[in-house]
């Protein structure tokens, strides 16, 4: 079985769970225990071996199903070309370019990364005339100086091409991204 196997078969009513997460050098080995979708009354055991680990923010716990989408606002940082935006001139109203650059990070990836990953500035350093606003992906960072034309003099500097091949894992609402998931099930260990 692979991850796309394992992924077509889990769903909510299997009551999922990653009973543990151990951290190896560059990869992690989750331990993932469901219902059996071939007999309600067993459970089945997977180890799920994750190479080439970038980030994760896995925990223990329930899962009603494992999506690898094919793209994912989690892969930009680690697959599109980067960027940073920086500024030249006082802006008149720093809080309207912070809630701008927020609008419109809150549209690229909906919750699933926090904007002070990219986003440097304050109202303070707005204030201040000149500085670095953020930094990220480029399509992250055409969308913020979009956002906030006319209010800062700005610009953009591209900085560095990532050269990886990444693959993202959802897991509910959680998120692996790594090169490569190897699905092993474990039928010689008792599960309670």
């Amino acid at each position: 079985m692979d991850i796309t196997d394992l992924t077509t078969q889990v769903y909510e009513d299997l009551n999922g769970q990653i009973t543990s997460i151990q951290q190896l050098s560059d990869a992690i080995l989750i331990t993932f225990v469901c219902d059996d979708w071939e007999a309600p009354d067993s459970k089945r055991q997977f180890k799920l071996t994750c190479e080439g680990l970038r980030e994760h923010d896995l925990t223990v716990g329930g899962v009603g199903w494992i999506n690898t989408p094919d793209s994912h606002p989690l892969l930009w940082a680690h697959t599109n070309e980067h960027a940073s935006l920086y500024f030249s001139s006082k802006a008149d109203d720093p809080y309207k370019i912070i809630g701008r650059l927020y609008e419109t990070h809150e549209q690229l990836y909906g919750g699933w990364r926090q904007m002070s990953h990219h986003v440097h500035a304050n109202a303070s350093l707005l204030e201040g005339g000149y500085g670095l606003i953020a930094s990220g992906p480029s399509n992250v960072i055409q969308a913020y100086a979009e956002s906030i034309n006319g209010l800062v003099r700005a610009n953009i500097v591209q900085t560095y091409s990532p050269k990886a091949s990444l693959k993202a894992y959802i897991f509910d609402d959680h998120f692996l991204i790594c090169e490569s998931v190897r699905v092993a099930e474990d039928t010689n260990h008792e599960i309670p």
